[in-house]
């Protein structure tokens, strides 16, 4: 019986220790950044109800900052945010402080209104999940928003 215990604390040993090491994979991996630079993205915003909008988004990543400036239509807003975590491509934002409307000057449709409501306020979640492309361009599905963004270089 006495070497049961021996081998018992082998296995808690070696268990304990492959979780070491996976807490250290994972808190490495996660201090990736998802993009840096500054990526452009243009395109048309199909909405619950039918109606297309013309959108154009510019980011500009420094750090574990994300900063995004959106112009849909006539309207632009501007949102500040801070990388929590990522893994493998995956990532989670935090807005830092209150958006705003930097020019509105026409009713906007209620799922726009929804995505400028819930970005607005500080603390709101953002996760981006990378989708697979094969133009090399990051393409991520935002959850929250229920919506695909893919940025390419300035132009």
């Amino acid at each position: 019986m006495t070497s049961a215990k021996p081998r018992k604390y082998a296995i808690l040993g070696i268990a304990a220790s492959f979780l070491i090491i996976l807490h250290i994979l994972y808190s490495a991996q996660s201090q990736q950044h998802l993009f840096q630079g500054i990526y452009f993205a243009s395109g048309s915003i199909i909405t619950s109800s039918g109606a297309t909008y013309d959108a154009n988004l510019r980011s500009q990543s420094h750090g574990r900052q994300l900063h995004l400036f959106e112009q849909i239509n006539l309207e632009s807003q501007k949102y500040s945010l801070r990388l929590v975590s990522s893994l493998f491509g995956n990532g989670r934002f935090i807005t830092e402080r209150d958006g705003a409307w930097l020019k509105s000057t026409t009713p906007i449709d209620r799922d726009i209104s929804f995505n400028h409501t819930y970005l607005s306020a500080a603390s709101s979640e953002l996760t981006l999940y990378k989708l697979k492309i094969a133009s090399g361009s990051p393409c991520f599905y935002i959850k929250e928003l229920s919506a695909v963004r893919c940025f390419g270089p300035e132009r």
